[in-house]
């Protein structure tokens, strides 16, 4: 496991527990207190925004992961210390910071396609919170410490496929002018022509196609994927192999950066 995915792994345990102030708004409760005692040496007490504490916590704490002296109980000195390492990335990566220079911080638990991501932060609505962020906004960036900046990327996730080449291409029926004309066409089909329908769109209008499915899958890993594949051909069936990268929708919206202190 990579420092990038431990502390993910930690920052997301966290978030899982959950942690709450304790009272509402009060910058301090059992978990919180432990958070801030990890910047003892730059504050005392309770009662301060503590998402620099939060992000101090995971690195050194949980994940006993080297921060390079970046994590502090002040973003802004957080924010001056990488400016001067040099720990300041253009492109996220799990682990990572994304940090709003005086303002607020969290640690990146996972990257998503359209240049989004998702992150934990503590003392975001008086709780740990998981948000989904796109860096730049609001004049974030992204820090990360040596040990993360220089690990090796992951490879892009990908998601596996069979194709039967001895089923039949599916029959193309449409399109129609709206949704609702293309469904009462569906209801009209027999129960087993409703359950091998796939709904498109095609030439700006509402159409499906009708029959068994050509491709099976997706399946997460080759294994999973050469299993089945290996049943198909021992029963006499052709088939092609093929992958596909996983994207995950990301049209939720980005959090708005909400309450911070």
């Amino acid at each position: 496991m990579t420092y990038g995915e431990r502390v993910a792994r930690a920052a997301i345990a966290e978030y899982r527990r959950p942690t709450l102030e304790v009272p509402r708004g009060s910058n301090s409760g059992p978990r919180v207190r432990q958070y801030q005692a990890a910047c003892s040496d730059e504050l005392r007490g309770t009662g301060w925004p503590w998402c620099g504490a939060f992000c101090r916590f995971v690195f050194r704490v949980l994940a006993d992961c080297p921060d390079d002296g970046l994590t502090s109980a002040s973003t802004a000195v957080t924010a001056a210390r990488a400016r001067s390492k040099g720990a300041v990335i253009s492109r996220p990566r799990v682990g990572a910071l994304i940090l709003w220079p005086g303002v607020h911080v969290g640690i990146i638990v996972e990257v998503l396609p359209g240049g989004l991501v998702r992150s934990v932060e503590g003392n975001s609505a008086d709780r740990v919170s998981m948000r989904t962020r796109r860096p730049g906004d609001g004049g974030s960036i992204i820090v990360a410490p040596a040990v993360i900046r220089n690990e090796k990327e992951p490879p892009a996730p990908r998601r596996y496929y069979i194709e039967r080449l001895d089923i039949p291409p599916r029959r193309l029926v449409g399109p129609w002018r709206t949704r609702t004309m293309r469904e009462r066409a569906i209801r009209r089909l027999s129960p087993v022509e409703q359950r091998r329908v796939r709904r498109i769109r095609w030439k700006g209008g509402y159409a499906m196609e009708i029959g068994p499915h050509r491709v099976v899958g997706p399946w997460a890993d080759k294994n999973a994927r050469a299993n089945v594949a290996r049943k198909l051909t021992a029963n006499g069936e052709r088939v092609r192999v093929f992958s596909r990268p996983a994207v995950r929708s990301t049209s939720g919206a980005v959090d708005a950066l909400g309450k911070t202190t």
